[in-house]
């Protein structure tokens, strides 16, 4: 039920498009209405009727519903307006025991009709009919994606992604350098607040990550002209770039007179965000990434090296997690944990325990949680810990799969995208959160020139992780 008498008085006009129950939208009153909306055969509703249905159906769905009642509104499209099964079912069959080929291709546009859910017909008139419909549609979707906890709507979801994916297509998106000077301050507010791999930490900050020697860009589409789909942060660097510390000191101390980046050797992608939950699955980012490093190629022809430093956001919760397990999905003994008997013993000689322990996973395990007396700040542990945890950061995005493919989300998308699994970088971000997710660790993704990228990313595709030397010789050990 509506929340308020309220709610109730301003929505009188539009009384056939909202009575139900709490639960469903089945009444003849909402069936008839979007059945008017949705129909071409309707004589009774001119376009500019629709257009008004079509505006009142966004306003109420976005601004006045609930979840639970944005739930049931997009269970009832599924239920009614998706294929036409049946009559496709019927006709499939007809078609099959035909032997005239002027009805086969007579029924085969008639089958692509019938396949295509007839709830899409909103959708375009949402996007057609509705001030800042494209933002209603990738909110629709956005809620889907949150509300949708069983999979239920399924196959809505994918029909939305299809259709979103067209709508924002990199040909369709406009790339813009985001600058204090030339980049409206809503604009610049809004990267701000949704910078999320590296929190931006004051006013300062923020005009360093667009200052000199540093590169911001973002896509934006002309229907959300004023809205950062997706935006990435670029250190132009002298070389390959191994901590996030190396990118503050180079972005702190300014590049006034140009020298900086007219010596950049390198370019590094250090932070990517999407700022849109109901896109997500739309391939904005690897697009992104290659377009923005053409743009730099063509400003910067001495830049040769192309790479991401990155985050391993699961790192330490899946170390913590396989070192807590007994059973087959455990580590099998402790040589897959050190790697060696000489990396082990190191290990335990720092403990300087007597007896030492007899579990030294644990005992390893428990150095690294060990907030009283962090490790990374003792010289001898560090030094100790490094060749280890290198190995297990690499064994974890190399070796741990699921269904071929990475169990990280950031390898997957970037080793999709065509890079290569480069190196593993000790120590690289020892900030609270780059502790917390991957005890500092960080790795870089390199990027090679477009005939390697699209190798790389067929064989990808075939299963196959594109991996640097060192990263082998750390995954072999």
């Amino acid at each position: 039920m509506f929340r308020s008498a309220r709610h109730l008085q301003a929505l009188q006009p539009l009384q056939p498009l909202l009575l139900r129950t709490t639960s469903t939208l089945h009444t003849p009153a909402i069936t008839k209405t979007l059945t008017s909306l949705l129909s071409d055969n309707d004589p009774s509703h001119t376009h500019k009727s629709k257009v008004q249905l079509s505006r009142d159906f966004t306003h109420i769905y976005t601004k006045i519903l609930s979840d639970d009642e944005k739930l049931s509104t997009l269970r009832y499209l599924c239920d009614n307006y998706g294929a036409d099964t049946s009559s496709l079912s019927a006709l499939i069959a007809k078609t099959a025991t035909s032997t005239t080929a002027a009805l086969s291709q007579k029924s085969a546009a008639v089958i692509r009709k019938l396949s295509t859910p007839r709830y899409e017909a909103l959708f375009s008139r949402i996007l057609t009919d509705v001030p800042n419909g494209m933002e209603t549609i990738v909110s629709i979707r956005s809620d889907l994606r949150r509300l949708d906890r069983k999979a239920e709507l399924k196959q809505l979801n994918q029909d939305l992604h299809q259709q979103l994916s067209q709508w924002f297509s990199s040909g369709i998106l406009e790339l813009r350098r985001i600058t204090f000077d030339h980049t409206p301050a809503a604009i610049i507010e809004k990267i701000a607040k949704q910078e999320s791999v590296h929190p931006v930490q004051s006013l300062d900050d923020l005009c360093a990550r667009l200052g000199g020697g540093m590169r911001c860009f973002g896509f934006f589409h002309p229907s959300l002209p004023d809205e950062p789909l997706v935006f990435v942060h670029v250190a132009l660097m002298p070389s390959l770039t191994s901590s996030m510390e190396q990118i503050a000191e180079h972005r702190s101390s300014g590049d006034s007179d140009g020298s900086k980046e007219n010596d950049a050797k390198a370019a590094i992608f250090y932070s990517i965000n999407s700022t849109k939950d109901g896109l997500a699955g739309v391939e904005l980012g690897n697009f992104l990434i290659k377009r923005v490093a053409a743009t730099l190629q063509r400003e910067f022809p001495n830049i040769t090296t192309y790479s991401t430093l990155s985050p391993i956001p699961r790192f330490r919760k899946w170390l913590l997690a396989k070192a807590s397990l007994t059973d087959e999905f455990g580590f099998e003994n402790e040589m897959e944990v050190f790697g060696t008997l000489a990396a082990r013993d190191a290990f335990l000689s720092i403990l300087a325990l007597d007896p030492p322990p007899r579990d030294a996973t644990q005992a390893l395990i428990n150095v690294l949680e060990d907030s009283t007396s962090p490790w990374h700040e003792d010289v001898q542990k560090a030094a100790v810990l490094k060749p280890i945890l290198t190995k297990l950061a690499a064994r974890y995005i190399a070796v741990e799969k699921k269904r071929k493919r990475p169990v990280d989300g950031v390898a997957k998308f970037h080793m999709n995208n065509g890079a290569e699994l480069f190196r593993v970088n000790f120590a690289a971000d020892l900030t609270r959160k780059g502790l917390a997710q991957s005890y500092g660790l960080m790795v870089n993704y390199r990027y090679y020139d477009s005939k390697i990228i699209e190798k790389n990313h067929s064989a990808y595709a075939n299963g196959v992780l594109i991996l640097s030397d060192e990263i082998q010789e750390l995954i072999q050990k």
